[in-house]
């Protein structure tokens, strides 16, 4: 099946062969949605010689969008027309397979058939050959299955794309890429203003490691959905894999302003900021700010910005970090750790009055760490305190035991 027959509605004719002279009428006034390539009719002449004709027949009334039925005491007289067309189309119709159109061609009493639930063109069930200008009449039919066709083609062509993606889904969960991509490719071609297909198609090319042809993909796919923060990311992922750091993290900041809340965006953020930070500092260091920008209620990134101030000697600054981290945290140990840097930089600075206040904090959520008593006894002996300094370091020295006693015994 060609993308332009996904995009037409099929259209089959039922009638009695005694009316084929109507039915050419009626097509003639139908051959402008046939231009305008919104229909692809069929009818019993277009069967070639040598095919089966009733498998044909069967082939095309099971599968048209529309069923037309042209009524007349013929139709109505005809047992295959009455009887077997008739009553599969209105299966497929009451299934919601197919809409089925009574079209009355000629005067006949068709009320209390199986037909007369159903909507009949032309206006108010009046027969074609009743009107004194058979045109009007046929124009009405016209404009009527018009209407329904502009109906039926959203939904066909959505099925028809959705039945595509879930074939490239298929191919693609199968790892076969290169085939993904041809069912993305048709899908694209249905509905180009899908940015789901866009979507897959970048991942296809992500996993084949074409990397600039699904940035490209995924540039689309954002340029149709802006607000999809999910696309944001994936795109940052590409430009972060091809070491486009900067342009990664505008990408990062883009999908944080639309998820607030994915605390697994902070994570790409804080990673590609340590990578910066290894090549350029202070570019990391304005890359934090701009991300500081954005207000994140998010420990880690606070955490990570204050540890990396700390590193380039700009304390005071990373002081603010350690003290936003310290507010957000919901878990004792991440507070204990950020008051322990804290600690540790109040000491650079020798407020050990503010230092000494950290560790206390640290060590009332998390005891057992030795590390927090060994600095809690630095600190107080720089206030030459130096029996509680001693204390404190015989405390670090005991939890250091118990700590090494634990793995011995859960490894011996």
């Amino acid at each position: 099946m060609t993308v332009a027959s996904m995009r037409t509605i099929k259209i089959f004719y039922c009638y009695a062969r005694k009316d084929k002279a109507l039915r050419d009428e009626l097509e003639k006034h139908l051959e402008i949605l046939k231009h305008l390539g919104l229909i692809t009719p069929w009818y019993d002449r277009e069967i070639q010689p040598g095919v089966e004709w009733k498998r044909e027949i069967d082939r095309h009334l099971n599968t048209a969008d529309i069923v037309l039925l042209l009524i007349s005491a013929d139709f109505m007289h005809s047992t295959y027309c009455y009887g077997t067309e008739m009553r599969r189309a209105l299966e497929r119709h009451e299934a919601g397979e197919a809409r089925v159109l009574p079209i009355i061609l000629r005067p006949v009493d068709w009320k209390g058939t199986p037909i007369s639930e159903l909507q009949a063109l032309p206006a108010e069930g009046k027969a074609i050959t009743k009107w004194t200008n058979r045109d009007e009449a046929f124009e009405d039919v016209a404009r009527g299955i018009r209407k329904v066709v502009e109906t039926l083609l959203p939904h066909k062509v959505h099925k028809q794309w959705q039945l595509l993606v879930d074939k490239g889904d298929a191919y693609y969960q199968a790892e076969d890429y290169y085939e993904a991509l041809v069912i993305y490719e048709q899908a694209i071609g249905l509905d180009p203003m899908n940015a789901l297909a866009y979507e897959r198609k970048a991942k296809s090319f992500q996993l084949l490691e074409e990397h600039k042809k699904a940035l490209h993909a995924y540039e689309q796919a954002i340029s149709l959905d802006p607000t999809n923060a999910k696309l944001y990311r994936s795109k940052g992922n590409i430009l972060e894999k091809t070491e486009q750091f900067v342009e990664a993290l505008t990408a990062y900041e883009q999908a944080v302003g639309l998820d607030f809340a994915n605390a697994d965006l902070f994570e790409n953020i804080c990673f590609l900021l340590r990578w910066i930070g290894s090549r350029n500092a202070e570019e990391a260091a304005t890359a934090y700010e701009r991300i500081t920008l954005l207000q994140p209620k998010y420990f880690t990134f606070y955490y990570e910005k204050g540890d990396h101030l700390k590193q380039l000697g700009r304390y005071e600054d990373a002081l603010v970090a350690y003290n936003q981290a310290i507010r957000l945290s919901t878990d004792k140990e991440d507070t204990a750790l950020a008051c322990e840097e804290k600690g540790e930089i109040l000491c650079q600075l020798k407020r050990y009055d503010e230092a000494l206040r950290a560790y206390k904090r640290a060590i009332r959520l998390v005891p057992r760490w030795a590390s927090l008593h060994y600095g809690m006894s630095f600190v107080l002996g720089q206030l030459g305190r130096a029996d509680e300094a001693k204390a404190a370091y015989e405390r670090g020295q005991g939890r250091e035991r118990r700590t090494s006693e634990i793995s011995l015994g859960i490894w011996g």
